[in-house]
């Protein structure tokens, strides 16, 4: 019974009261922004790197090929010992090396000589050289006189220029001033000097030519003459043995023909003895 009183209570506390009843709502809206991060990684290929590794492994390759071949002349060069040692022992190889050594002292003979002969060629470059530089100096200081005797030259026609000039001013001068008492005529005198010696070396000449031509017809008249003499001697001479000669031939058959005749005479002679006897 109670219950049914306090749902009435409450209905009709429903129905008098309204009781508004406001729900409010919030709506939160989370935003995620996802940022995406690209790494681009360049990867550069180092070609150097490369090169030196294979460059080293090669390197190392070719000493160990060198090392082998070391060890190979080594055991030949070992292999040479024995048999030359055999060959000592056996006495064979003693004129082989006695040739190799004498080989080996001719090749340094043969040394020495052409350092002989390229230090004479450096020598008598040198001395050439020498001869050349001594040349040029000598041709310098020709030069060197050369010019200082033409400078000399050169001033000497310079104080003779002005000398003359000077006897041309003083003549002038003396020309220009002319004097009441005495007139000087310097022509006269300029002229009568010349004619002078004119006529004395005329006369000069004149007598030497004359003596010239005196002694060429002297010398030219002693040449015949003796060419004359000559001429005759020689002619002289050879009548001389001309004659001989033929006295001398006379002579040669006359003796021969009386050979001749005693000769026959004496074989007739004995013929006739012999025949004589025989008889």
């Amino acid at each position: 019974m109670e219950g049914i009183g306090l749902k009435n209570i409450l209905e009709t506390v429903k129905s008098t009261t309204t009781t508004t009843y406001t729900t409010t709502t919030t709506t939160t809206t989370t935003t995620t922004t996802t940022s995406t991060t690209t790494t681009t990684t360049t990867t550069t290929t180092n070609y150097y790197y490369y090169f030196y590794y294979y460059y080293y492994k090669l390197l190392l390759l070719l000493l160990l090929l060198l090392l082998l071949l070391l060890l190979l002349l080594l055991l030949l060069l070992l292999l040479l010992l024995l048999l030359l040692l055999q060959l000592l022992l056996l006495q064979l190889l003693l004129p082989l090396l006695l040739l190799l050594l004498l080989l080996l002292l001719l090749l340094l003979l043969l040394l020495l000589l052409l350092l002989l002969i390229l230090l004479l060629l450096l020598l008598l470059l040198l001395l050439l050289l020498l001869l050349l530089l001594l040349l040029l100096l000598l041709l310098l200081l020709l030069l060197l006189l050369l010019l200082l005797l033409l400078l000399l030259l050169l001033l000497l026609l310079l104080l003779l220029l002005l000398l003359l000039l000077l006897l041309l001013l003083l003549l002038l001068l003396q020309t220009t001033t002319t004097t009441t008492t005495t007139t000087t005529n310097y022509y006269y005198y300029y002229y009568y000097y010349y004619y002078y010696y004119y006529y004395y070396y005329y006369y000069y000449y004149y007598y030497y030519y004359y003596y010239y031509y005196y002694y060429y017809y002297y010398c030219c008249f002693c040449y015949c003459y003796y060419y004359y003499y000559f001429y005759y001697y020689y002619y002289y001479y050879y009548y001389y043995y001309y004659y001989y000669y033929y006295y001398y031939y006379y002579y040669y058959y006359y003796y021969y023909y009386y050979y001749y005749y005693y000769y026959y005479y004496y074989y007739y002679y004995y013929y006739f003895y012999y025949f004589y006897y025989y008889y």
